[in-house]
């Protein structure tokens, strides 16, 4: 019978061989083993979804494989294929990860812009699970919009806030800001506060005043309208006062 050469590695060199169903199965303190022949290999990659902006990259810890997903992509695969029996996990997260010498450990390293993507089937083996199901979701980013509303007192009424936005070439519904009292660490009011909460970041928005009775309220700057660029906005500050006659 043809045997597949093997080659036994370590300090201590030690043998058993049981023969069973024709197959031959070595035991050995530690024992590397190079078969003759070629070794099954699998695609690790999947589906994209929602991916409309540059720059996403993907990176596979273990061997440090990176892959760039174009926007648009339906699908991506990394350079390097797995081995048969090959363990992976997919992780998304930015903190540097451990990773063992089976493990194939796989984060996000670049966010695109205005988006927010995550990984789903994040762990299995190669040849067991399916290695081309590592898929990537991606929504827009979401932030808040807000600032603060002085002049008034805190029985007073207060504006009416409302934001108009256009996201993607396509425009929203308008949407009402919430306002809340602000009080000091003894709890003695201080002013209002506005905000709107889960803007998509990249959204061309612009607020409005509509004043309460008796009042007043204009913007302090210029920032009323303008388009979210990656960062939350808490900076649009209005001052309300009482009414010429």
């Amino acid at each position: 019978m043809q045997w597949c050469g093997l080659v036994w590695i370590g300090w201590e060199f030690m043998k058993k061989v049981i023969w069973i169903a024709g197959s031959l199965i070595a035991f050995a303190g530690t024992v590397g083993l190079v078969a003759c022949g070629g070794t099954s290999e699998y695609d690790l990659g999947g589906s994209v979804v929602g991916l409309n902006q540059p720059g996403l990259k993907l990176i596979n810890v273990e061997n440090r494989d990176i892959v760039e997903i174009p926007a648009n992509a339906k699908s991506y695969t990394f350079p390097h294929r797995l081995r048969y029996g090959e363990s992976y996990q997919v992780a998304v997260q930015f903190a540097a990860l451990q990773s063992t010498t089976t493990q194939q450990l796989i984060q996000i390293v670049i966010q695109p812009d205005h988006l927010l993507c995550s990984v789903t089937n994040i762990s299995g083996t190669a040849g067991t699970n399916v290695t081309t199901a590592v898929n990537v979701t991606c929504t827009a980013a979401l932030r808040s919009v807000g600032g603060s509303i002085s002049g008034l007192g805190e029985s007073d009424a207060t504006p009416t806030m409302t934001m108009a936005k256009t996201f993607g070439g396509i425009s929203a519904p308008s949407s009402t800001g919430t306002i809340t009292k602000v009080v000091d660490s003894a709890g003695v009011f201080s002013n209002f506060a506005f905000s709107f909460a889960s803007v998509p970041d990249g959204a061309t928005y612009s607020i409005t005043i509509a004043n309460p009775t008796g009042k007043t309220c204009t913007f302090d700057k210029n920032n009323a309208t303008g388009t979210l660029d990656l960062l939350d906005l808490s900076d649009i500050n209005v001052t309300c006062k009482v009414t010429s006659t």
